[in-house]
């Protein structure tokens, strides 16, 4: 059984992925689509996951040496995976980074929520 996946923010997130190369590109595509929509937060279970807490994930696609690609997602009842974000961590490797990312994404889902449910964090 597959998860749907949908977008908190698409417009930024098409931004982020169209400023990667062609090849990243295909890489995000296939994690998000292949990987993420087939084994949803099970991605955790693998080197290409990890759970961050509170209901928050990352997708990590890092074959293509020149990228450390994060995307973040969180899950919703019905097997949706909400995508919130992501970053070339290869670019910015640093801890604070990586901590803004992840309250971005947090927020992200905070807002995502408030639109399209009646839940609370």
């Amino acid at each position: 059984m597959t998860w749907t996946i949908v977008f908190a923010n698409r417009p930024d997130f098409d931004a982020f992925v169209k400023k990667l190369p062609k090849d990243q590109r295909r890489l995000v595509a296939a994690g998000l689509f292949v990987r993420l929509a087939t084994l949803g937060p099970d991605v955790c279970k693998t080197s290409s996951g990890k759970a961050l807490g509170g209901n928050l994930y990352e997708l990590r696609i890092k074959k293509d040496p020149s990228a450390l690609i994060r995307v973040f997602f969180a899950l919703h009842r019905n097997r949706v995976v909400v995508i919130l974000g992501g970053y070339n961590k290869k670019a910015d490797p640093s801890e604070r980074r990586q901590a803004q990312e992840i309250r971005d994404a947090r927020d992200a889902f905070d807002d995502w929520r408030a639109r399209n449910t009646s839940e609370k964090r």
